[in-house]
């Protein structure tokens, strides 16, 4: 239930950035002011695909750690098994979905700001 909430939260948090964009497009009526608040907008959207690019790969550094301390801890005990259930996993999966989220979100509002920007040119 709460990955749902969590879900529906980032979607509507991204739907409310998405009508700002709009709404301070299309309400700015001059060609000049219109031209750099895209530049802006494609700014921010670039900044906030590569914090998810960053984060992504975090995930992935992390997850290979993991891997090799296992690695590790199996050369010390051949015994020991993996766990079933991966906390870290489990985590990367949920971020994964978020991060799919949140890029498909930017790449609209980038969209919107490209669309206007060669609009008013």
């Amino acid at each position: 239930m709460w990955r749902f909430l969590q879900a529906v939260w980032r979607v509507a948090w991204g739907l409310i950035e998405l009508a700002v964009v709009l709404y301070v497009l299309n309400a700015i009526k001059d060609r000049e002011t219109s031209l750099i608040v895209s530049v802006l907008g494609l700014i921010y959207a670039t900044i906030r695909l590569l914090a998810l690019n960053q984060g992504y790969i975090f995930m992935h550094v992390v997850r290979e750690l993991q891997q090799r301390f296992y690695e590790l801890e199996r050369h010390w005990d051949p015994q020991k098994q993996q766990p079933e259930t991966d906390p870290i996993s489990q985590f990367y999966r949920d971020a994964y979905w978020d991060a799919f989220i949140s890029r498909l979100l930017v790449a609209m509002v980038y969209l919107i700001c490209l669309l206007n920007l060669f609009s008013r040119l």
